[in-house]
């Protein structure tokens, strides 16, 4: 009977002792982030408070939102838009009910005409409660974040009078074409200068098409352009990326010159 009573002691200690292994707790951690965006993608918001503590808040770039119903009123903004999620984990610290999960993400938004991709860091912090991984807290910092206004900024105003159509050819197709092929293009040449394509509303030239090239500083426009517009030996390097998108823009149109200004931002 003592002996039978040691063996009981002895099994208990071991189960009180007994430690969840890292690896599941890591990969239960991470399906609960895929949970989360998974519902994000749908706006299911009753699905993504499941994935969620009570106390959630979180830190989107600039903005902080202390509780999921102020996450939530910002999400509802893109209502009507297809969002892609991908996440690419790259490290995960796991202690007891405590984890910190730390991953890179690329999104793609599309709405109607418009598309947007933002690229980024996230790290996020989950609690283990009742058994189950919940986010608490993450904090997003992008690396592709859209351009700011500042003093010094130049913003180049290139506005198409004509944009001489090929036959056949729509006013509707060319701009798809720019929007579609031409603009993402463009922007990923660098982060020093962004295309961003503008459309009169009202006025003298209403339904007339603009781009507003964006340049973080005079000095990075100079690294691109001399002083007479013309590309420099690194403008000609840079924008040789091009070539392929200039080519198939032949099939919609041929640019009859533009109309520009360069505008620095005071």
């Amino acid at each position: 009977m003592k002996n039978y009573l040691v063996m009981v002691a002895l099994l208990l200690m071991s189960f009180g002792c007994a430690q969840p292994d890292p690896k599941t707790e890591q990969a239960n951690a991470e399906a609960a982030i895929k949970g989360f965006y998974a519902a994000f993608e749908k706006f299911d918001y009753a699905a993504m408070r499941t994935f969620c503590t009570s106390d959630f808040h979180a830190i989107e770039g600039e903005n902080f939102f202390s509780n999921l119903n102020d996450y939530f009123a910002m999400l509802k903004s893109f209502e009507g838009s297809t969002l892609q999620v991908q996440m690419d984990f790259m490290n995960a610290d796991v202690v007891k009910d405590l984890a910190v999960v730390l991953f890179k993400f690329d999104v793609n938004m599309k709405k109607d005409k418009m598309e947007m991709n933002m690229k980024g860091y996230e790290s996020h912090t989950l609690k283990k409660m009742n058994g189950k991984w919940l986010v608490s807290f993450y904090q997003c910092t992008y690396t592709n974040a859209p351009p700011k206004l500042e003093k010094g900024s130049l913003l180049g105003l290139h506005f198409y009078k004509d944009l001489g159509l090929k036959p056949g050819v729509t006013e509707a197709q060319a701009e798809d074409f720019i929007m579609n092929k031409y603009i993402p293009a463009y922007n990923a040449l660098s982060e020093d200068t962004k295309a961003i394509p503008i459309k009169s509303l009202r006025g003298e030239n209403k339904d007339k098409f603009a781009i507003l090239f964006y340049f973080t500083s005079e000095d990075a426009r100079n690294k691109y352009y001399d002083q007479n517009g013309n590309q420099t030996a690194k403008g000609q390097e840079m924008f040789k990326k091009l070539d392929g998108v200039q080519a198939e823009s032949a099939n919609f149109f041929i640019s009859k010159g533009d109309v520009y200004n360069d505008w620095l931002v005071k």
